[in-house]
């Protein structure tokens, strides 16, 4: 398993870049207590410098790229908010889909694309990133944690225990 620093940018952030390694169709990613399972539906997945891709079978595909006709699966462990990914060498033409649930989002230019933090719920969710035409880089996404029910709940309870005052109560010398 390939451990990585979180960067502080957003949730956190899962660099998938600098390991100069094809990881076969399945990869395991640990990052700040959560690990995402990379898989490519076809070949192997490929890190290098600054590019992630898969590389597809026979001679011509670009090994660091998502091709027409591949598809990058992420799963989770736990569930996550789905922040943020960063694409690259996006040439002329080329479009891309994010796929969560039921939702989809175009990518069509190079850089950080934004997401309305979409669950991924935990069994089962999944992230799906796909060509639609051209191809390009997935070099990072970003993730954020959903608290556990417990600390959920501590965080909504807390200020009645801390005895915050009902809204429109004038404070009293013991506030």
């Amino acid at each position: 398993m390939l451990t990585i620093a979180a960067l502080p940018a957003q949730g956190t952030w899962f660099d998938l870049t600098g390991s100069n390694t094809v990881l076969e169709q399945t990869g395991r990613v640990a990052v700040d207590r959560i690990t995402a399972l990379l898989t490519a539906n076809t070949g192997s997945i490929n890190s290098n410098s600054s590019t992630f891709g898969i590389n597809g079978p026979g001679g011509d595909d670009d090994a660091d790229e998502i091709d027409v006709g591949e598809i990058l699966t992420i799963a989770f462990d736990q569930p996550v908010w789905f922040e943020a990914m960063a694409v690259n060498q996006f040439g002329s033409g080329t479009q891309g889909t994010i796929g969560i649930g039921s939702l989809a989002y175009t990518i069509s230019t190079t850089g950080t694309h934004d997401l309305p933090d979409v669950l991924v719920p935990f069994p089962g969710g999944r992230v799906l990133v796909q060509a639609g035409s051209g191809q390009f880089s997935v070099p990072g996404f970003a993730v954020r944690m959903v608290p556990e029910p417990a600390g959920l709940a501590l965080v909504l309870v807390a200020p009645l225990v801390l005895g915050r005052r009902a809204p429109g109560r004038a404070p009293t010398d013991g506030d």
